[in-house]
């Protein structure tokens, strides 16, 4: 799953129907109001909710052949793209949260997952596949 964290505890990431998360043993998040039985597409929620247990990993865009936005610009597509709600349809292999995170950051809608990873390789976590790339 990737994200673009926003300040003050939140994450505003991209979620397709089916991609939920569980925040907890609740459906509905009592810090960020995070449903996870209805909300989908461009949503924003806790970086608890974000991480839903699991770590979390940095892309760092410095030495990339993509030219990183500064992080207000980011911070603000991200926020544009959450108040309309408008990224598209989510699809796995077309228009997912790392097409999502990618197009905030650069302006530009790849995901490294999709050109990297393999049919079996989609379902890995992404730190996973994106630790073996670098190893």
């Amino acid at each position: 799953m990737a994200g673009i964290y926003v300040g003050e505890g939140m994450v505003i990431h991209f979620l397709g129907a089916g991609k939920e998360f569980k925040p907890s043993s609740s459906t509905t998040c009592e810090k960020c109001g995070y449903n996870s039985e209805k909300d989908i597409g461009v949503v924003k929620t806790c970086l608890n909710c974000f991480l839903c247990g699991h770590g979390f990993y940095i892309c760092d865009y410095n030495h990339s052949s993509q030219v990183a936005k500064p992080p207000n610009e980011v911070v603000e597509t991200a926020n544009v793209l959450f108040k309309n709600n408008k990224f598209g349809e989510y699809s796995l292999t077309n228009n997912n949260c790392e097409h999502f995170a990618v197009y905030c950051k650069t302006g530009k809608a790849l995901s490294m997952q999709i050109v990297f990873g393999g049919v079996m390789d989609r379902f890995a976590p992404w730190i996973i596949r994106r630790s073996w790339l670098h190893n």
